[in-house]
Parts: C-alpha cells; structure tokens; sequence
C-alpha cells in the first residue's frame, strides 16, 4: 500500500512539472496553471511582495467578445511563465 501511495505521488509531481511553462512561445496559445487559455485582455502586471500579478479585460469568443461585461481578470506568477487564474478582480455591476 505504501509503496503504491508514494508511485501515485510521484506520478502527480512528474505530471504537473511537465505542464509548466519554462518559456514563452510567440504565436501560440499562452495556457494557465489549468491549462486554459489566458483571458486577461489589454493587461498591465504589478509585482507585489515576490508575486506578479496581471490584470485584464476577460473576453468572449465571437462578436460578443467587446460587450462581454465580466470585468477585470486577475493572473498570479513568480516566474512570468506559468500564471494561476485567480478569478475576476473586478466584476462588471449592472446598474
């Protein structure tokens, strides 16, 4: 049993290390943590103790990509190559 649990422990590490980003690639699809496409359009970054974070406009696919109303996205890294989705900063209130 032990031996198995400590197989299975590994096989996580080697997974998730294998999914992170150790450059960036132009013209490619640039995947959170998650491995989903990150949404943080016309972004700045801010670097806050040892920590970027990077803010954006999140986007639809299609003609409703510019009226979307979501709000701001917020990306968190400490390499600037692999960025964790930290959800919607910002929401958009509908008033």
């Amino acid at each position: 049993m032990t031996l198995c649990l400590l197989w299975s422990a590994g096989q996580v590490v080697a997974q998730t290390n294998e999914n992170k980003n150790n450059s960036i690639k132009p013209g490619e699809i640039w995947a959170d943590t998650d491995g989903k496409h990150i949404n943080a359009h016309g972004g700045g970054v801010l670097f806050h103790k040892g920590k970027y974070y990077w803010f954006g406009e999140h986007k639809i696919e299609g003609r409703g990509g510019n009226r979307a109303m979501v709000g701001v996205s917020c990306y968190s890294s400490s390499d600037l190559y692999n960025w964790k989705n930290e959800g919607v900063a910002m929401p958009v209130i509908q008033r």
